[in-house]
């Protein structure tokens, strides 16, 4: 039998920011909220007639408001109406930030961060997200947290960290919650009962990276009953979200028969999945699946290997 590892790798820092979805917050909010000219902005885009947007857009943000700024700081992200301009955006983003504006000061944050229209600048990234955290941002808050976790733009604090991932955990951020399981993990000794707890919140949200971890636990017993069964199921919903290390552990249930019939074949195919997409261990793993399979069942497996959908239909629920 093949010793499957309780492998909680550290976290890594990784945070991706669609900046179209700060776009939408403002149509969230309600009617009543808007007045003037931003209101007649946002009733000509809604209608789409973007150049008389942008236009009374312009007027407005010229006059400082803040909103108008911010959606100008959006519509030059997207080329909503007029062509790109990431400068012009930035320009508009860091308008709106100076007074206050969270999702504007949210986005410059991950400009400077990513060196997306500006020069990469972590210090500057910090001092945004710190004015967003102020204002109780979870993102915020979080992403701060992985650039004291990492150090990057500030001096390396991991009692910094886990304060801030405390406080977007507590608002009911998943990566948050997740980040806050793998520090209960990794603590010496560790807190196996509190990372069940906070990986249970976060699979609430569908979350990939709580759902695998999650199914480690439950393989391994630690924090809850050992159930090869449970394992399996959260692995299964983490794979058919592309988690690769869930691959590899529901690969190793399939290869040992352990909360899941025994299938060289699935075995082989999650390695291969995994392999195919960069995992470093999976090419080992498959490698190992396949000693156990016959030519005509490794070419069967192969060709399974190539259509992932397949393969996540087969392993169902």
């Amino acid at each position: 039998m093949i010793c499957n590892h309780f492998l909680l790798f550290p976290h890594r820092p990784h945070v991706i920011v669609n900046l179209l979805v700060c776009f939408f917050v403002l149509f969230l909010l309600p009617a009543a909220s808007l007045s003037g000219l931003h209101e007649d902005a946002v009733d000509a885009l809604n209608k789409k007639s973007y150049p008389k947007a942008i236009q009374i857009f312009e007027e407005d943000a010229k006059k400082g408001n803040p909103e108008s700024q911010f959606m100008l700081g959006s519509i030059y992200t997207q080329g909503l109406g007029v062509k790109k301009n990431i400068s012009l955006a930035v320009h508009w983003h860091e308008m709106a930030a100076k007074q206050g504006h969270l999702q504007s000061q949210y986005v410059l944050a991950i400009m400077y961060k990513d060196g997306e229209g500006v020069k990469k600048d972590s210090s500057q990234a910090v001092y945004w997200l710190e004015k967003a955290s102020q204002q109780n941002s979870a993102e915020a808050q979080y992403t701060l947290a992985t650039m004291y976790e990492s150090g990057d733009g500030v001096p390396q604090n991991g009692e910094q960290a886990f304060h801030l991932y405390e406080q977007a955990a507590n608002q009911d951020h998943p990566k948050a919650q997740t980040a806050m399981g793998l520090l209960a993990v990794r603590n010496t000794p560790p807190r196996f009962d509190e990372a069940v707890s906070w990986f249970q919140k976060a699979v609430a949200h569908g979350y990939p990276l709580a759902q695998c971890r999650l199914g480690i636990l439950y393989e391994t017993g630690r924090g809850v009953p050992r159930n090869y069964e449970q394992a399996a199921y959260w692995y299964k919903k983490a794979v058919k979200q592309g988690d690769l290390l869930a691959h590899n552990k529901l690969g190793f249930l399939y290869y040992n028969g352990q909360g899941v019939p025994q299938d060289y074949i699935l075995s082989y195919a999650l390695f291969q999945i995994a392999n195919e997409r960069g995992d470093k261990d999976a090419f080992q793993n498959s490698y190992i699946a396949a000693s156990y399979l016959p030519p005509k069942l490794f070419e069967k497996a192969t060709a399974l290997a190539r259509t992932p959908q397949k393969v996540y239909t087969m392993i169902g629920d």
